[in-house]
């Protein structure tokens, strides 16, 4: 082999090796990229909840300016029954819902709730003012081929950040309410039986 033959020979090899060097990188790369967590952004909804407050509720004697501080459970969509809000024996929750603020005029709530799924690691902080009615009235599920509650009309609220797989996360959250709500334009609603949370 002559000396020009074997500095070509010796650049091909060095030419494959860095191909390689470059192929495993990349390779690495794809491995490490973390992957299912969601972000917020456009489209579909990015998350739905069942919702049970504790007992006590908020009393509908409650008069303008008094203060209130609720508690209750989050389960996965579709975990209460719609007509009697009952929850079935057995049924894990995924965290605690809190919710705070003061009794409004014409029984409206201005409020904060947060939900903090402790299944995810994660929050959810939602506020504004109960009342005002979602455009379509209606929360969708997740997954396709679920069906989306039918029970009551929708209120909707401020999506106003969040932690974990929430990250970031803005929007609107659509609050509907099970078993008998009180009908559309009469009052707003007060938290006093379970209810569907869909985030935007």
């Amino acid at each position: 082999m002559t000396t020009i033959e074997s500095r070509t020979h010796q650049r091909r090899q060095f030419g494959a090796g860095v191909m390689l060097i470059i192929f495993m990188a990349f390779a690495v790369f794809q491995i490490n990229v973390s992957t299912g967590i969601a972000k917020p952004g456009g489209g579909p909804k990015l998350a739905i909840f069942d919702i049970v407050p504790d007992t006590p509720t908020l009393s509908s004697s409650a008069t303008t300016g008094s203060t209130f501080f609720l508690t209750g459970k989050i389960y996965p969509f579709r975990t209460v029954n719609q007509a009697d809000c009952s929850v079935p024996s057995g049924a894990t929750p995924l965290g605690t819902w809190r919710a705070w603020g003061t009794v409004g005029d014409g029984g409206k709530l201005v409020l904060h709730q947060t939900l903090r799924l402790e299944t995810f690691n994660s929050t959810i902080e939602v506020q504004g003012t109960t009342g005002q009615m979602a455009e379509n009235a209606d929360v969708s599920p997740v997954l396709p081929g679920t069906l989306a509650p039918t029970a009551g009309p929708a209120e909707i609220l401020a999506v106003v950040g969040g932690t974990g797989r929430y990250e970031g996360i803005n929007g609107a959250a659509n609050i509907k309410p099970y078993c008998n709500p009180t009908p559309t334009g009469t009052s707003p609603f007060r938290f006093d039986r379970a209810f569907c949370f869909g985030l935007e």
